[in-house]
């Protein structure tokens, strides 16, 4: 019955419930938010407060309920889902929503405890909102000198270890610089299919279907998109004229720098946004093995390639850790773009931060390890490897290429600089390996390596 009643209201708040609801279940937050919006119709303006909602409180989540715990008697945990999903979203709206009156916050808050609660609890929620707006300019936040770690925890809104983390590689400065640029909201950016036209032509047709669009910083085929309606509904994406990626993501496979008739192997390829890269690169001509642990995924990927018009790729069925020795020397290049914490994405998904563990790290490095060991026996004498991770911990990536490098003779780094864009050459510290930040770059945290066999 909650679940109707929710679908059947067009209040924004009402169904940024529903999506943190899925989300506390276990669900992706992109995912049940797309899901959400395919199927219902609301104006922009609710639309944009639904997205901000969703992905701010997510972003929030510590911190508010930090502050609500200095209000409550009892532990948040006690209330119902959808109590303490509404005390949330009251609470975002009082602290980072300026543009919402507090009446509006407050009194919308106490409607929807009524509707998925009861007298009592809609009472519960008036006074702890109301107490919260009374003294949101007063409240007792840490002190940055006495305790870094916990204030930039709580300001910030990032687990204590991960702050912890920051503050030992970096220093404080720097930390709260990447703390707050994972706080930004990302821009949308889409690939040319290069295949199909060219980003100028791209353009002007996304200004015809009324979406304004612009070039991206770095990436060239890349362009910066203000959506204003549902972008699948887009003829130019339904004709395959762009991919939605990243661009920190599309600066990956131009590094492998493929050439047409090449033979090449994309390791965890799914869902196919670095595949159909490495398609376009190599102007439809070749092999590309995308391969990927996932029949779910690999169908994904195959969705992908034939929208775009992708004729060379190839789906398998792979465990990258135990590839059969018939594929030993085979493959001219191979992309390893490993699976990683993520936490080079945050700003773009808020909920990962809070589902990893610091011991997911070393967990994940051993795995990293044992597929680049795998993947580089692939290569042909000369060939070229390109290791990604979208994380910026050292255990996932510079100390995983330099173990390797120490234990393997045939492997040697290969430049980056001369495959980069001109503005991000400077940022090759090491040789073959980058690191793309949220703070320096506004682009999602990266690791790029290039590894070339003798």
């Amino acid at each position: 019955m909650v679940e109707k009643n929710v679908l059947e209201n067009d209040s924004a708040r009402s169904y940024a419930l529903k999506v943190l609801k899925e989300v506390e279940e276990g669900a992706y937050a992109n995912i049940a938010l797309n899901r959400l919006l395919s199927g219902i119709s609301l104006v922009e303006e609710e639309r944009s407060l639904l997205t901000e909602l969703s992905y701010g409180v997510l972003q929030r989540l510590n911190t508010l309920d930090w502050v609500l715990s200095l209000f409550l008697t009892s532990p948040l945990e006690k209330l119902t889902p959808w109590i303490r999903n509404i005390l949330r979203l009251g609470v975002y709206q009082l602290l980072y929503l300026k543009r919402v009156p507090e009446s509006a916050a407050v009194d919308e808050s106490v409607k929807l405890a009524y509707r998925f609660g009861h007298k009592g609890v809609a009472g519960l929620v008036n006074a702890v909102l109301r107490k919260v707006s009374r003294v949101r300019d007063e409240i007792p936040w840490p002190s940055k000198i006495e305790n870094p770690s916990l204030y930039l925890s709580l300001v910030h809104s990032f687990p204590l270890w991960l702050t912890r983390r920051w503050l030992g590689q970096m220093g404080f400065d720097e930390a709260e610089e990447l703390c707050m640029a994972n706080n930004r909201v990302p821009p949308l950016s889409i690939r040319t299919n290069t295949l199909k036209t060219t980003p100028k032509n791209l353009k002007e047709l996304l200004e015809a279907e009324g979406i304004k669009a612009e070039f991206c910083r770095y990436a060239p085929e890349g362009l910066v998109l203000k959506l204003t309606k549902k972008l699948t509904d887009l003829k130019s994406f339904q004709d395959g004229l762009f991919q939605v990626q990243g661009e920190a993501s599309m600066l990956v496979a131009p590094l492998l720098k493929p050439e047409p008739g090449d033979c090449v192997l994309d390791l965890c390829s799914a869902p196919g946004g670095k595949t159909s890269h490495l398609a376009m690169i190599m102007d439809n001509k070749g092999t590309i093995v995308a391969a990927d642990l996932y029949p779910h995924r690999l169908k994904l990927l195959q969705k992908t390639t034939k929208r775009l018009d992708i004729k060379i790729v190839r789906a398998e069925k792979l465990d990258g850790r135990t590839i059969s020795s018939d594929k030993y020397g085979f493959f001219d290049r191979v992309l390893l773009d490993v699976p990683c914490s993520g936490l080079g994405v945050v700003r773009r998904k808020g909920e990962l931060k809070w589902r990893r563990k610091e011991k997911d790290i070393l967990e994940l490095a051993k795995l990293q390890t044992e597929l680049l060991w795998s993947a580089f026996q692939t290569l042909k004498p000369g060939g070229v490897l390109v290791y990604s991770a979208c994380s910026t911990e050292p255990e996932e990536t510079r100390d995983v290429i330099l173990s390797f490098l120490k234990k393997e003779p045939s492997a040697v780094p290969d430049l980056l600089a001369p495959l980069l864009p001109k503005e991000l050459q400077r940022e090759e510290k090491e040789a073959g390996m980058v690191y793309l930040w949220p703070h320096k770059h506004d682009l999602d945290g990266f690791f790029l390596a290039r590894l070339r066999k003798r």
